[in-house]
């Protein structure tokens, strides 16, 4: 495991100073220097990010998202020529020394799935449509009033006659501060709980085919 946790750091670092590289070129905004000193591993933590060479310099050009414990977190740096936008969360080294137990809480909700305990919320199962996948993620969540632990359990159905529609269905499990189980949430209430620190949360209506906003499947 260590020899393991050793290659990914190495990664990790491998990637800042590719990056770097690749940026110093054409980056000369003291802010988006700045940034890029703060997102630097093991400095302030973990950063992960997105990096597309073909975007202008005009454009968001390097998307980064803090990691702690393994789960990504609401917080974010881009950073383009032009500057850096940081998101309204912003962890510091006293939240990551007291974080939910979100890796046990998502071992706990996979199980329950596997044993059939968790199903689609709203959508009700039909012969008209075909279970395309689900997912079980994990994420921290900071806000005013802490840091949480989300999990997040999402299906992907598809008509079994028409592959151009894709029917979602989610539910949320939190993991309140200084707790050690989660509890079941609705959407609304998490946006009400998370306010403007909101992560990427439905923050529409359901019925019985799960979102009512349906999502079109996007040929390349």
């Amino acid at each position: 495991m260590a020899e393991a946790e050793a290659i990914f750091a190495d990664s990790l670092v491998s990637a800042y100073d590719y990056f770097n590289y690749q940026s110093v070129s054409f980056i000369s905004n003291p802010d988006a220097l700045t940034a890029l000193d703060y997102v630097k591993p093991f400095d302030n933590g973990i950063f992960a990010y997105h990096f597309d060479p073909y975007l202008g310099l005009d454009s968001l050009h390097a998307r980064y998202i803090r990691y702690l414990d393994g789960f990504p977190t609401n917080e974010t740096v881009n950073i383009s020529n032009n500057g850096a936008n940081y998101s309204l969360a912003r962890f510091e080294t006293k939240d990551w020394q007291n974080l939910p137990q979100l890796g046990k809480a998502l071992a706990a909700v996979s199980a329950k799935y596997d044993t059939g305990n968790i199903k689609p919320p709203h959508l009700k199962e039909r012969d008209d449509l075909e279970l395309l996948g689900y997912a079980i993620t994990g994420e921290y969540i900071k806000c005013e009033s802490g840091v949480y632990g989300l999990i997040t359990v999402r299906w992907n159905y598809q008509p079994v006659d028409d592959n151009f529609w894709r029917y979602i269905d989610e539910c949320y499990y939190l993991i309140a501060p200084d707790e050690d189980s989660c509890r079941l949430f609705s959407n609304s209430e998490l946006l009400k709980l998370f306010g403007n620190y909101a992560p990427e949360i439905y923050d529409g209506n359901y019925d019985k085919l799960g979102r009512t906003e349906r999502e079109p499947v996007v040929l390349y």
